[in-house]
Order: structure tokens, then C-alpha cells, then sequence
């Protein structure tokens, strides 16, 4: 065999097992991505609030429940009342901790804000009248 064939005859190897080994490459990196979630889930604090995208689109968000070792419950809230929903690691595709307060809670904190400053300027307004009055 010349120099050439050889170079060739590496080539078609290579390829051969790069296209074989393809379906099994694919699978572990699923795995790691799945195993790469299930850590980012541990590292969160219990009842922590998420948003998950999973691989088919949806937008879930909530609380976190209870965690397996495939995956975890979702507490999510729709109407007024609360549905436990299965997450598996491997149907998601990003989960991201959601830090803050609610929409509830920021409305509350800004309307005792108001209130105090009303107060507040009810207060001097009459201290005022009533030192010149």
C-alpha cells in the first residue's frame, strides 16, 4: 500500500467508528445534562421558587417539592389552588431560581410605604396648623 491509500484507508476508520460511536456520544451527553440539572436542583433551597423549561417548550414555574433521584415535584399555583406536578431531570431543558419577592408581596411592601408617608405628611400638616393656629 502507497502513502495514500493508507492516509485514505485511516480516514474511512475514523469515520466508521465516529459514525457508530454518534448514538452513544448522544446519550451520555443527554445523561450529563440531566445529571448536570439534578445538581443545580440540589444546590437549591427547599421550597425555592423556578422556572423550568422543559425539552418540549413548556414553561413551568413554582415551588419545589419533594426530590428524587430521577426528579422532583412541582408545586404550581393556577386559579387559587395548588397542583403537584412530576418533573423527570431528563425532560428538562434549564431551570432557573427564581430570587425575589411575588408581585403580592412587592404591592403589599409599596402600599405600607404609601400609607406611612401619608401619615407621616397628615401628621406634620396638623402640627403645623396647631403651633399657628
Amino acid at each position: 500500500m502507497n502513502c495514500s491509500s493508507r492516509k485514505w484507508l485511516a480516514a474511512g476508520v475514523a469515520l466508521l467508528v465516529m459514525h457508530s460511536s454518534g448514538p452513544a456520544l448522544a446519550a451520555q451527553q443527554t445523561g450529563g445534562a440531566a445529571s448536570e440539572i439534578a445538581r443545580q436542583v440540589q444546590r437549591m433551597p427547599a421550597k425555592a421558587r423556578v422556572e423550568v423549561k422543559l425539552k418540549n417548550q413548556d414553561r413551568l414555574e413554582g415551588r419545589l417539592g419533594t426530590r428524587t433521584d430521577d426528579g422532583f415535584e412541582l408545586q404550581v399555583s393556577k386559579g387559587g389552588s395548588n397542583q403537584m406536578v412530576k418533573v423527570a431531570f431528563a425532560d428538562i431543558q434549564s431551570i432557573r431560581h427564581k430570587h425575589g419577592m411575588s408581585t403580592r408581596a412587592k404591592i403589599g411592601v409599596w402600599g405600607g410605604i404609601a400609607v406611612g408617608m401619608a401619615a407621616l405628611v397628615a401628621y406634620l400638616t396638623l402640627s403645623a396648623i396647631g403651633r399657628n393656629g
